[in-house]
């Protein structure tokens, strides 16, 4: 019934097989060595039970602990005592446990069947790879290497940690439940598979191959890799789950702060409970099959497009070349930023679309989108490419930087900016309050009909609606050409003009100079009124001119070739000079009334012209009266008349190259 060793190493080997023996070996380092066939004995101080080549069955009756149980080649099975048991196993296929809590340690990586019965169990694998059919198993322990592992059931509730080392666990085909730590690599089956982790699982990758399959994360921290997996459930934690090839997938990672970064190439996602989309640093292509809300995406570097789903949609994003909408039909889609985006073209199709900036600088091209819309924040949106469509960027001090052809409808922007090209802006919509500078190159500002106030620079042609239009230009300007069109129009400046043209059409146009310096030419004009400033007017016809209270009011006559002011007390005053030089050869016929009538503040007119113009004197009694050089602070010598009308003097003081008649 009992055999017992000594304090040394004892080597007992058996010569028949055991039944209901107990064996303890004692001290020192002792084996057993059994016979072939089915043994059952209890077992202590023994380091080592050693079986045969045939096929063993070892049966423990009491618990077994620290010892190695090597049962050989052959087909063997071990069966625990209903106890703890401690051991290392080798040599075996089969295992069995009963209620105790097992602890079993494979010395040699191989395939185990391992029932361990109720209890905590756990097994420990050694380096290698190793094939595991296993139930009533809670923990399943890797070694310091690298560890490679294979269920080849369906696995609920077990905890695996295979440790340090490059580590892989296969799943078998169906729904398995697990903790997974220490794995670098969960793989699954050609089959429809389904993983849940009840722990978290960080910094590997799940890779769950063909078929229909599910993950479904912890209520945890996860950080991971995913490949083949077609949906991914998050909990309440916060998930960072990257794609490592791109493909489609539908993730809803739940509350908390959760991440989905893709791979390099084309994804589809189907997005709930996903705060973030993150690209590679390839060229990204994503579309996500509905509308997103609240959602930050950042493809990165490469070029990269998102394509959002129909509907109403709130992002921010940044990495992207090329925005865009699925959308099919005419679908009425709301895009909203949720912060200021730059770069990148945002086109949203067909449809009715708005784009509902965020505060701050964005800048994009847009094409596709009918409205834009600004916060109650100061934005400033440049736009890269021609744009045609309305603008609302709210209150707030806005500005709008455009490029190339643009048709615009704008309100609340106080300042419109244009590129170093040349750049053609189309008002819809009257504007008031609004400044424009649209730089260098060639530009062309275009309004609406209607009442618009507006400074202006950097414009090289400025065209009215040709209906009857208001236009009051603030601020100084300067340059370029003032198209009013044909009708009757109002144009004011509130500050100063220079060397600006203004044409106008077929109606009664009428300009008005502000209390500064101007310099103006007119054509087609019927009437322009002065200020208190000097102002200097070109005319090419007959017009009616007031250049107001100055004392050296130009009015500019080169390009005319015969005028009469007979009318000065009606259609010219506020003239203390005319100007013939350039242009053609001029003819201007005045008498001394007329002197005493252009300037309400002298009675003094100096007249300046080249060669062969000619300075018609009417009427008789004027009188020589000599010369002067540089008068009025013109440079050159220039004749005097005189005539007294009504004993007031009117004086003439004309360049000495003119032709006096």
């Amino acid at each position: 019934e009992t055999v017992l060793g000594s304090s040394g190493a004892d080597a007992v080997a058996m010569n028949s097989a055991l039944s209901g023996i107990s064996i303890d070996l004692g001290n020192g380092a002792d084996t057993l060595s059994l016979l072939a066939g089915a043994n059952t004995l209890a077992a202590s101080g023994v380091e080592l039970v050693s079986g045969t080549s045939s096929n063993d069955a070892l049966t423990l009756s009491s618990a077994f602990s620290g010892g190695t149980i090597d049962l050989g080649t052959g087909t063997d099975t071990l069966e625990l005592a209903n106890a703890t048991n401690v051991l290392s196993v080798t040599g075996l296929e089969v295992v069995t446990g009963n209620a105790g809590s097992d602890s079993v340690t494979m010395t040699a990586a191989g395939t185990i069947a391992a029932n361990l019965g109720t209890g905590t169990d756990i097994l420990t694998v050694a380096a290698g790879n190793s094939t595991l059919s296993i139930s009533g198993v809670e923990s399943v322990a890797g070694s310091s290497g690298s560890d490679t592992i294979t269920f080849r059931g369906v696995q609920s509730g077990v905890s695996v940690d295979l440790g340090g080392g490059t580590d892989t666990l296969s799943l078998a085909a169906g729904a398995n439940t697990l903790a997974v730590s220490g794995v670098e690599l969960v793989s699954g089956t050609s089959s429809n598979d389904a993983l849940t982790l009840s722990s978290a699982f960080n910094g590997d990758t799940i890779n769950l191959s063909a078929g229909t399959d599910t993950l479904v994360l912890a209520n945890a921290t996860n950080v991971l890799s995913v490949t083949g997996v077609e949906l991914v459930t998050g909990g309440t934690g916060n998930d960072s789950v990257t794609m490592s090839a791109a493909g489609a997938i539908t993730a809803n990672l739940g509350t908390g702060t959760d991440i989905l970064t893709v791979a390099a190439g084309s994804s589809t996602l189907n997005l709930t409970g996903v705060e973030t989309v993150m690209g590679s640093s390839g060229g990204d292509t994503v579309t996500f099959s509905g509308a997103q809300s609240g959602i930050s995406v950042d493809l990165g570097a490469g070029t990269d497009t998102l394509t959002l789903g129909s509907g109403a949609n709130s992002l921010a994003f940044s990495g992207i070349e090329l925005l865009q909408v699925s959308n099919t039909g005419n679908v009425a889609d709301v895009l909203t930023l949720t912060a200021a985006s730059s770069g990148g073209t945002i086109n949203l199709g067909s449809g009715t679309v708005t784009l509902a900036l965020a505060a701050g600088s964005s800048t994009f091209a847009a094409s596709g989108i009918e409205s834009i819309t600004g916060t109650s924040g100061a934005e400033s949106l440049t736009l890269t490419s021609g744009y045609t469509g309305t603008i609302n960027l709210g209150s707030g001090s806005d500005t709008l930087t455009v490029t190339g052809t643009n048709s615009l409808n704008l309100s609340n922007v106080e300042t419109v900016l244009g590129s170093t090209g040349a750049d053609t802006v189309t008002f819809t919509g009257a504007q008031s309050g609004i400044s424009v500078d649209l730089g260098s190159g060639s530009d062309r500002l275009t309004l609406a009909s209607g009442t618009n106030t507006l400074s202006i620079s950097g414009v090289d042609s400025l065209v009215a609606s040709g209906n009857a239009d208001t236009l009051t230009l603030t601020g100084g300007t300067s340059g370029g050409l003032i198209d009013l069109g044909n009708s009757n129009d109002l144009l004011t400046f509130t500050g100063a003009a220079t060397g600006v043209s203004i044409v106008g059409g077929g109606g009664t146009d009428r300009v008005v100079l502000g209390n500064f310096t101007n310099t103006i030419s007119v054509s087609g004009v019927e009437t322009v009124t002065g200020g208190t400033g000097t102002d200097r007017v070109a005319i090419d016809a007959a017009t009616s001119v007031n250049l107001g209270a100055g004392d050296a009011d130009i009015l500019d006559l080169s390009a005319v070739s015969s005028i009469n002011l007979g009318n000065a007390g009606t259609q010219y005053q506020g003239i203390e000079k005319l100007d013939l030089r350039g242009g053609v050869t001029n003819t201007v016929t005045l008498n001394a009334q007329d002197v005493l009538d252009l300037s309400p503040t002298a009675d003094t007119l100096l007249v300046r012209g080249d060669a062969g113009d000619v300075l018609s004197i009417t009427a008789s009694g004027w009188t020589n009266a000599g010369q002067q050089s540089n008068p009025q602070g013109e440079t050159g010598t220039f004749n005097i008349y005189t005539q007294s009308v009504g004993g007031v003097t009117a004086t003439l003081l004309v360049e000495s190259t003119l032709s006096v008649t």
